[in-house]
């Protein structure tokens, strides 16, 4: 019997499907590994919509992952825009497959690939490199298929309120499912702003209904 690590220690590089995160909706034309050296990137201010997962700021190469879901340096998502406070509304999430031909090579730091050594690199007929966990494409001509497979947004949500308890809050896709279901818990409905926090709340007509709701936003994962 086969066990699942003979199988997985025989998958090469090119059977992985690696992860690349980015605040920039692109397509697979638009794969540079000098992105970070052209005028435009120098240019602009907001650099981590150019990122590219686990690159440094002068790097070469397209940076992906194995894991989409984790955290840090050497994640994907780490360059959503997904967590934390930047001044992100989107985000995506990509897969990769390398053609099978492709030569991929081995080696320990992928960050530091500077443009003399990337001259060398193609000339050598290397077409990426890992460290196991993340991969750096320097030709893309070697990239057998790059498609959009995830996108988050920032969605409606709802804390409820009753007698003065917060309860967990709620997260919709839109407004028109959010709108349905207040009306579905208060009826009709107003909307209170507050002059002190500027925090907006949905209070019922009916003084009888003793429950209103806080609105915010959340970030949401879509599968496109």
């Amino acid at each position: 019997m086969i066990k699942l690590l003979d199988i997985l220690n025989e998958m090469t590089d090119t059977d992985i499907t690696w992860y690349h995160g980015s605040t920039v909706d692109i397509n697979q034309a638009d794969l540079d590994p000098l992105v970070r050296h052209s005028e435009k990137y120098k240019a602009d201010t907001d650099k981590q919509k150019w990122s590219s997962t686990g690159s440094s700021s002068s790097g070469v190469g397209i940076y992906f992952g194995k894991d989409k879901e984790g955290l840090g340096p050497e994640y994907p998502m780490q360059y959503t825009g997904f967590y934390g406070n930047g001044p992100y509304t989107t985000g995506f999430m990509y897969e990769m497959k390398l053609k099978s031909d492709a030569k991929v090579v081995n080696k320990s730091d992928l960050h530091k690939i500077s443009i003399e050594e990337y001259k060398r690199f193609i000339e050598e007929g290397i077409d990426a490199f890992t460290d196991r966990t993340e991969l750096v494409v320097i030709n893309p001509d070697a990239i057998q298929s790059f498609r959009k497979i995830m996108q988050w947004k920032e969605v409606p949500a709802l804390y409820p309120l009753n007698r003065g308890k917060r309860g967990e809050v709620i997260v919709f896709d839109n407004n028109q499912k959010m709108e349905s279901f207040l009306k579905n818990e208060l009826g009709d409905y107003k909307l209170v702003k507050s002059s002190d926090s500027g925090k907006q709340y949905y209070w019922p007509i009916d003084d009888n209904i003793d429950k209103n709701f806080e609105y915010t936003t959340k970030r949401k994962w879509f599968n496109v």
